[in-house]
């Protein structure tokens, strides 16, 4: 389901924030141009926290989607020594060379597996959705006000925020 290999687009929309509360549906692509997830925003989180990831607190959802979809973060019931086994063929306390390049290169390795087995599970999860529930889910919402702005969150609290993502995912 590699989207952006099969069919050109002419729009891309970034997501800050809480911006997604205003979009009915959610279209988060991987790496490469495959979907991650195709669906209604609101059941975005959940289908994420099926697959095993915890979205930390204070995080931003559109964050949250980024470092999934990007392989990042890894699911919170993935076993760090079935990762390191499953890329190298070896756990990490018996490499051979133990430079930073080399940890880099499993890190980087790491998120390449996290992210083709988020595509997997897409598309086991699309092939999965009855025929009905397909057209209910992905026909174009009727048209629609758009409501209020919410209350915006100062620049200081942002910066905690961020502070603490980067803290979250350097650890």
């Amino acid at each position: 389901m590699c989207l952006a290999k099969t069919q050109f687009k002419n729009r891309l929309t970034n997501i800050t924030k809480n911006e997604q509360d205003f979009f009915d549906n959610l279209f988060l692509l991987g790496v490469g141009g495959c979907t991650v997830y195709s669906g209604p925003a609101t059941e975005a989180r959940a289908y994420f926290e099926r697959l095993g990831y915890i979205m930390p607190r204070g995080e931003s959802q559109a964050d949250w989607f980024l470092d999934i979809a990007s392989g990042d973060m890894e699911p919170d019931n993935v076993n760090d020594e079935e990762v390191a086994m499953n890329s190298n063929g070896a756990f990490e306390g018996e490499r051979d060379n133990d430079t930073l390049l080399s940890y880099a290169d499993d890190a980087l390795v790491k998120a390449q597996l996290r992210r083709e087995t988020l595509y997997h599970q897409w598309e086991d999860h699309y092939k999965n959705i009855p025929k009905g529930k397909l057209a209910e889910i992905y026909s174009p919402p009727e048209p629609f006000s758009l409501p209020d702005s919410p209350r915006r969150v100062s620049g200081m609290r942002q910066f905690i925020i961020q502070l603490r993502r980067n803290c979250l995912l350097s650890w």
